[in-house]
């Protein structure tokens, strides 16, 4: 009990905001999760449809009680609302880059995140990517970027970032085939390969009222398996796998969205039972 109690205080994202209401909500988001809710919980469908906000938002846990927490504002705030979570920010930064790394597009996103990520995957050029598998005169047509690791990626990063240190969410597009997210704080498991191996949820989150929302809303994984999906969609295409920078209290994540290594390509292609373990240690 004392642990729980411990793990509850130290959760930014529990905290209620006395001074808002349900009218600093968007309506918009408020549908939105409603629908994402009915995705994960479809034998409540007809019976979600007829509860007022109140109830529904306490029954996803995005709300306490009917008091308006730091994670409602996150998800579902207006943008104007983004000043109750002052000094914390809810910002998503796009930024697109060229061959010499110089600024070509950028845009700024705030609350509500659940309908912000959908626009900053938007953002995302998702090109075909094409090749010649051995054996075969046959190209393999793919799409550049897996549209689930943009959402799980962008979505993690969510989940997991130290709001109390005041920074954003950056996703960061080259036109070397790259994507780059990143946010503040420091990666509270072990390493990323412990993560992938065990495939298991965390004992402790950063944010546990945050990511059980998250949850509730279809927005993240419920078995903590997220990231050993990345890893495998990334190895079934032959393509690298995401690359882990947990340096300087900030996690940066670059997904590398096309044959980088033939040599690597090939080994994936032929050796179809190479493990995660064993292609991670080389």
């Amino acid at each position: 009990e004392r642990n729980r109690r411990q793990i509850t205080s130290d959760d930014w994202s529990i905290g209620t905001i006395e001074t808002a209401t349900l009218a600093d909500l968007s309506k918009e988001a408020i549908e939105q999760a409603r629908q994402s809710y009915k995705t994960k919980n479809p034998k409540l469908a007809s019976e979600i449809d007829r509860w007022s906000d109140k109830i529904f938002l306490n029954k996803a846990k995005v709300t306490i009680q009917g008091k308006i927490t730091r994670t409602a504002i996150l998800l579902l705030g207006k943008p104007v609302s983004e000043h109750f979570l002052n000094p914390a920010t809810s910002k998503i930064t796009w930024i697109l880059k060229d061959r010499d790394n110089i600024e070509k597009d950028y845009e700024h996103f705030s609350c509500p995140l659940i309908l912000s990520t959908e626009k900053v995957y938007a953002k995302i050029r998702n090109l075909k990517y094409r090749y010649i598998p051995d054996g075969t005169l046959f190209p393999e047509e793919v799409d550049q970027y897996d549209p689930y690791i943009i959402r799980e990626a962008l979505n993690n990063c969510i989940a997991h970032q130290d709001y109390t240190l005041g920074g954003r969410i950056t996703v960061v597009e080259n036109e070397e085939g790259k994507l780059f997210f990143s946010n503040v704080g420091e990666f509270i498991p072990k390493n990323v390969e412990e993560v992938v191996i065990s495939d298991a949820p965390e004992p402790k989150y950063r944010n546990r009222f945050l990511a059980d929302a998250m949850v509730n809303l279809n927005m993240i994984d419920t078995i903590g398996s997220g990231i050993k999906k990345m890893f495998m969609i990334q190895k079934r295409k032959y393509f690298p796998l995401p690359d882990y920078d947990t340096s300087n209290n900030k996690v940066k994540v670059t997904i590398t969205d096309k044959v980088d290594d033939i040599n690597y390509a090939r080994k994936l292609a032929t050796v179809s039972d190479l493990s995660l373990t064993y292609i991670i240690s080389q």
